[in-house]
């Protein structure tokens, strides 16, 4: 894919990610954080009837875990919790983003995946 395209699909979801905010009525929520680079994240759940209902979130950090967020809130919104515990893989949400990440940049991806798995162990 053109690079040009790729690097104007990142800053959109930067610039409008989608589920950006806190949910006031959540059910559950979990903070993670990146003590390479600092970045750090919050989410929301809320669940109705064993289905991810509403899920937000708020951060500070990098363009690239501002996007993975995003992307994953998005791929796991409206879906049974059973479902994304089972099938959820975080090369789903880096396969999105559509580019190759260093080391240090993966963990910048991770950091959302990783909390959103931690607050589904909470459940």
């Amino acid at each position: 894919m053109d690079n040009n395209l790729v690097r104007s699909y990142i800053i959109d979801i930067y610039n409008n990610p989608k589920n950006y905010g806190s949910i006031k009525d959540y059910d559950f929520k979990k903070k993670g954080y990146n003590a390479l680079c600092g970045d750090n994240i919050e989410i929301f759940l809320k669940i109705k009837d064993g289905m991810i209902s509403n899920i937000s979130f708020i951060s500070s950090g990098c363009i690239i875990s501002k996007v993975s967020a995003s992307i994953l809130t998005d791929e796991v919104k409206g879906k049974k919790v059973s479902d994304v515990k089972k099938n959820l893989k975080f090369e789903d949400i880096k396969d999105k983003l559509l580019i190759e990440l260093s080391l240090s940049r993966e963990k910048c991806a991770k950091l959302s995946f990783e909390t959103f798995e931690n607050l589904l162990k909470d459940l």
